[in-house]
């Protein structure tokens, strides 16, 4: 798909670490569509107050962690992440609200379950719904 600019454009990650271009500049995500699932990730990965200056930025997710055996968990989990798509200011208004949807993939144990998010992009035209694949992240 081509560049969106509502979607934006960012320094490319892997695995947590900055990409090194061939060039050896950093490299760029590129395209809106990576830029925006890498975004989504950002926010899941982290707690409120994890960036300075931006004490309001992360979903949270993971101060769940511990709380597996809450008959609640999975709809907690999945409320988290559905709030933080939707109201975070860096990646709310570049999503159409009524697309998000989040459902727990079948796992062994809560502790390592993983969530199917999907959504559909504001801009463009979408015929397809972006998807990532989150894991909650193992308590240090």
């Amino acid at each position: 798909m081509a560049n969106n600019a509502n979607l934006g454009i960012d320094l490319l990650l892997e695995d947590g670490d900055l990409v090194i271009a061939p060039t050896g500049d950093l490299a760029v995500t590129p395209n809106g569509t990576t830029c925006l699932l890498q975004d989504v990730a950002n926010l899941l990965d982290s707690l409120p107050g994890d960036l300075y200056g931006h004490a309001e930025y992360g979903a949270g997710v993971f101060r769940l962690v511990g709380e597996e055996d809450r008959p609640d968990f999975t709809s907690l989990v999945i409320r988290s992440i559905s709030d933080a798509l939707l109201y975070d200011d860096a990646v709310g208004p570049r999503i159409e609200p009524e697309s998000v949807q989040v459902e727990l993939l079948p796992s062994v144990q809560l502790r390592s379950s993983s969530f199917r998010i999907t959504f559909m992009p504001l801009g463009e035209e979408w015929t397809t719904p972006l998807n990532l694949v989150w894991r909650i992240p193992e308590a240090a």
